[in-house]
């Protein structure tokens, strides 16, 4: 039996009869699928399945992550090239971990969101910036908002600003009433 290199040509005759040319097809389709796990820059065909389907799961991936404020990187060629079923599981897994993310930032939000509006509603607005007041009023279950890391920080540094305006003002209260010195 001669020895043959990868890559190379092997010179092969016809199959005539119909079980043959299945046997032919589905070794085809089988050396295909390797060929596609060895190389996984290969080349997808036009239309094919595969190349929506992970079109389509780098576009959820990548929104998921936008909303987060994380950097998925770039993937040359993502439009003409199969990428290995396990680097779209792993797409999958940190689609799952964004949005993850996303359900708890925006949970802490609306918990320091809800604290923030009752002090302010009580001390008055005129304390705080535009910038401020925009955090405050917004909607987020409304809006799809980019909730980064240095969003939530924003929050957790005006609930701060704001709880202490509020103590400042009892405070001053307790000054003006002569209640400061009692305990």
């Amino acid at each position: 039996m001669p020895h043959y290199e990868m890559g190379q040509i092997i010179p092969v005759t016809p199959p005539e009869n119909p079980q043959e040319i299945k046997i032919v097809r589905r070794v085809s389709k089988e050396c295909e699928e390797l060929r596609h796990e060895r190389e996984p820059e290969a080349v997808i065909p036009k239309g094919s399945a595969s190349s929506a389907e992970q079109l389509q799961v780098f576009d959820e991936v990548k929104e998921a992550f936008d909303r987060v404020g994380w950097d998925i990187g770039s993937i040359d060629n993502i439009s003409t090239h199969i990428v290995p079923s396990s680097r779209i599981m792993e797409w999958k897994k940190q689609k799952t971990a964004a949005d993850e993310t996303y359900n708890v930032r925006l949970e802490k939000i609306k918990e320091l969101q809800t604290t923030i509006r009752r002090i302010v509603n009580h001390i008055g607005r005129k304390e705080f910036g535009d910038n401020d007041l925009m955090l405050v009023d917004m909607d987020y279950d409304k809006n799809g908002t980019v909730l980064s890391e240095e969003i939530v920080q924003h929050f957790k540094d005006l609930h701060t600003r704001v709880h202490q305006s509020y103590t400042q003002l009892f405070e001053n209260i307790d000054e003006k009433m002569g209640l400061g010195d009692i305990e």
